[in-house]
């Protein structure tokens, strides 16, 4: 990530350089301190606004996509868990508090406050790596606005790869067999439809 939000910014920059605000006197003034008195910004204007042969503009919808990835990257902040383990009762044991990435939440219904917090994750990385793959697109210079606007329009965890799945937290439901057979029989469902990479413990009678 902070590999390509250096190289988007240099993007940019360049994308900057090219423009026609970048070669107006002003702003060839300000860009050069102390040095402006010595040099005819005027002049140097319109050498500079003279087209360089081979010299593409960057389109204002790839600036904008850029922009978004980049804004996006520099948000993300990392997440220190590692594991998300949803209970219903009591769960005992130092082992809780002592585990460095380690969080236990209390929930009624376990299987869908699995299903709440696998999603909300999930779609929250949908974001940051939807932006770190089209930073990769478009620093190639390889962006197909008809091949990829549709791919990351529907873009979420079904499309992860592996490697991105595995920096979602892992979630870990644990129920009661009766909670399943009746009231939580839904919410159990729902949990495995479609199949999220959720870990279900389920405690039955001896």
């Amino acid at each position: 990530i902070e590999e390509h939000v250096r190289e988007l910014k240099t993007l940019l920059d360049v994308a900057h350089s090219q423009s026609d605000e970048a070669k107006n006197p002003e702003t060839l003034s300000g860009s050069m301190g102390g040095g402006s008195s010595l040099i005819d910004t005027s002049a140097l204007s319109k050498v500079m606004g003279q087209k360089s042969q081979g010299s593409i503009a960057m389109s204002a919808e790839r600036r904008e996509r850029i922009e978004s990835a980049l804004a996006t990257l520099e948000e993300y902040q990392h997440s220190n868990t590692l594991v998300r383990f949803i209970h219903n009762g009591p769960l005992e044991g130092e082992w809780r508090s002592s585990t460095e990435g380690f969080e236990s939440a209390n929930e009624s219904d376990p299987c869908a406050a699995a299903t709440r917090f696998f999603d909300e994750e999930a779609q929250r990385l949908a974001r940051v790596f939807a932006a770190n793959r089209i930073a990769s697109l478009e620093i190639n210079s390889i962006y197909d606005a008809a091949i990829h606007d549709p791919f990351f329009a529907n873009f979420n965890w079904e499309a992860f790869s592996r490697d991105e799945l595995l920096l979602v937290p892992a979630v870990t439901a644990l129920e009661s067999a009766n909670h399943v057979a009746t009231d939580g029989m839904t919410s159990f469902s729902r949990l495995l439809s479609p199949v999220r990479p959720v870990q279900i413990f389920v405690r039955v009678p001896p």
